[in-house]
């Protein structure tokens, strides 16, 4: 288990450097798009619409219950640059196998032109694609915990967006 270890970090400081660096900005994205981005973003939604504590309480007053068309543009506004970070966040998942494929070309092509070093060579081959495929599936279980609570926010959204059309018709 040890030699797994210490052949998956000896090319770090080659190609695997640059997988690590996109694995951590991807984190970063995930940490803003998920605390500052969609959980407010939600939160404001909600009490916008579900104004009161409990859904009776709800019931009992919504006709009261005004959306102002200045909310639905603020909350347009909030929801198109989290729907752009996410958008980057699911990007850059689908990069990270790529980016092993091409440490892996990368790595054969040296090993066609030195010949000297084929395992290394080999090792750097196989460590980059194990790194895009090991990141693609952590930050695909983070997508996982973001993806629904985004297509609730639209939802969310959608409902509020509605209610603003039918009281303009009216």
């Amino acid at each position: 288990m040890k030699d797994i270890f210490k052949i998956l970090f000896m090319n770090f400081f080659d190609f695997d450097k640059w997988i690590f660096i996109i694995a951590f900005i991807n984190l970063c994205l995930f940490c803003y798009i998920l605390f500052v981005k969609v959980i407010p973003i939600k939160r404001k939604m909600k009490k916008v619409i579900y104004p009161y504590e409990t859904t009776a309480e709800y019931e009992l007053k919504k006709i009261s219950t005004e959306i102002s068309e200045t909310n639905i543009n603020e909350f347009e506004k909030l929801r198109k640059k989290g729907t752009l970070a996410y958008s980057l966040f699911a990007n850059i998942i689908a990069i990270f196998p790529l980016m092993g494929i091409l440490g892996t070309v990368l790595s054969l092509i040296a090993l066609i032109s030195d010949s000297s070093d084929i395992t290394g060579n080999f090792y750097s081959a196989l460590t980059s694609t194990a790194w895009g495929i090991i990141f693609a599936m952590i930050f695909k279980i983070c997508d996982a915990f973001i993806e629904p609570t985004i297509e609730e926010s639209e939802k969310i959204f959608a409902s509020l967006h509605n209610n603003t059309d039918e009281k303009a018709k009216k």
